[in-house]
């Protein structure tokens, strides 16, 4: 691991998620000459660039500049930039070596770490991980794709400490130049998302795969039984396969965590059941296995052989499940009010996402507000879903909300509104449908970038919208 000290480092992409400045913070404390570059304007950055105030760097804004990419010693870009990007493909012409935060931090990271990947749900997952630990007594650190850096939460780790960390399709991809994978890897599930990035689901698939790709013999993968794609790539594992379901039993293969008459059996706690799936306090099927697969990973951390926990009793596992709360925009109650509960489900952001929202609740107590912009998804099984009985949908403008709205149209259903371009409109509109019972819920099942900074500025301004209610 090379010193960073005086070396010339381009952070390519600032960002407003939290990762950019985490990773420019670092980089100022380790003493490195900064040119931080971004196409968005200062305006655009604003937040980003005043947590940043008053630290050695340069900024490039609104642009890129050819020498920033060639003359640097190093650069660090956002995972949100693709790995084809012609700047990148310019730097490495020129032998530039390329890294992300995720990268910086593998090379420096000494703790036992777990890692989880999916489509949805991994959020859920790796907070409830990291929850079932810090409730165990166990030093954990809980960092990622999930607005807390990587970066930020190094100088606090301990080689007895366990790192959990949700990762992204994206910084997998950072990763692979590294051969590195956590000791433990969950692989939840893969379903169509970012197809405006990736080619193919089979490209976004390979992407994922990256999480175990670099495991040995004695770590061990958590994976889906009931997710096809996951089943069957998760055979490729050089690693111990810790199989989940919320299907059953399995006769075909030996499950690590099932679900059999509505409890939960885990082959670390023995043939005692863990607990009744409905003391669950998370809503919906989904967040059902999520639960599942993180008690799986639990198992699975207990048995590693460098693991530094070798033991937790079922009674913290449960208490820990019962405690946990969800994190900010999945399924986040916010308030009821006159009778009409309001749910920040901003976080959804592909379709298959809000069918299972929309499934966790009575349909026909949800007035959903929903929409945004389109990255390449088919929109025609959630209209259908939509269709069997929501009371009433809220369109936010954006080309997903088209093509929603045409499948809804093929459908003969009108109950609904369109070109919504602010959340203070939608949930007035919700309000004058609304009736004491019902639930307004909001579940984009799209990204956020024609309105919105990013998808918890959308969550932001929908609680702004809720709170600023009168009664």
């Amino acid at each position: 691991m090379q010193s960073l000290k005086n070396r010339k480092v381009t952070v390519m992409g600032i960002g407003l998620h939290g990762g950019g400045i985490g990773t420019i913070k670092f980089l100022a404390k380790e003493g490195a000459v900064i040119t931080a570059t971004d196409l968005r304007d200062e305006n655009k950055l604003a937040p980003a660039l005043e947590a940043l105030k008053g630290l050695p760097v340069r900024f490039i804004l609104g642009r890129h500049d050819k020498d920033d990419f060639i003359e640097a010693d190093l650069i660090v870009k956002n995972p949100g930039v693709p790995v084809n990007s012609p700047w990148l493909v310019l730097a490495r012409a020129h032998g530039i070596k390329i890294t992300s935060d995720i990268g910086l931090f593998v090379e420096r990271n000494l703790a036992f770490t777990v890692g989880i990947t999916s489509t949805k749900g991994k959020s859920t997952t790796a907070s409830l991980i990291a929850h079932i630990l810090k409730t165990a007594g166990v030093a954990t650190l809980l960092a990622g794709n999930i607005r807390i850096s990587v970066l930020e939460i190094l100088p606090q780790i301990k080689k007895k400490d366990v790192v959990v960390l949700e990762l992204s399709s994206w910084q997998l991809e950072d990763l692979e130049g590294h051969n590195w994978s956590p000791q433990v890897a969950a692989f939840l599930n893969l379903l169509p998302d970012h197809l405006n990035r990736y080619g193919s689901m089979e490209e976004y698939g390979e992407s994922k795969k990256l999480i175990f790709k670099f495991q040995t013999k004695k770590d061990f993968l958590v994976a889906n039984f009931d997710d096809r794609y996951v089943k069957t790539a998760s055979r490729n594992s050089k690693s111990r396969i810790k199989f989940f379901s919320t299907a059953g039993d399995s006769s075909e293969t030996p499950l690590a965590v099932f679900i059999n008459d509505g409890r939960i059996f885990s082959d670390f706690f023995g043939q005692t059941a863990l607990m009744n799936v409905e003391d669950i306090p998370l809503k919906g099927r989904h967040n059902t296995q999520n639960v599942v697969a993180a008690v799986a990973a639990i198992g699975a951390i207990l048995k590693h052989p460098d693991s530094p926990i070798k033991d937790i009793h079922a009674d913290i596992v449960r208490e820990a499940i019962i405690s946990f709360r969800p994190p900010q925009g999945r399924l986040e109650e916010l308030a009821v009010l006159n009778g009409i509960r309001y749910i920040n489900d901003t976080s959804s952001t592909t379709p298959d996402a809000t069918y299972a929202a929309i499934n966790s609740y009575p349909k026909d107590r949800i007035i959903l507000i929903a929409g945004g912009e389109n990255k390449n998804l088919s929109y025609a099984f959630l209209a259908e879903e939509i269709v069997k009985g929501i009371k009433f949908l809220i369109l936010l403008e954006g080309s997903a909300s088209n093509a929603l709205l045409k499948e809804l149209n093929n459908l003969s259903w009108n109950k609904f509104i369109k070109g919504i371009n602010n959340l203070d409109i939608a949930v007035k509109e919700a309000r004058a449908r609304a009736e004491a019972g019902d639930i307004v819920l909001l579940s984009p099942g799209a990204a956020s970038f024609n309105l919105f900074a990013h998808e918890f500025d959308r969550g932001d301004k929908f609680k702004n919208a809720v709170f600023s209610i009168k009664l």
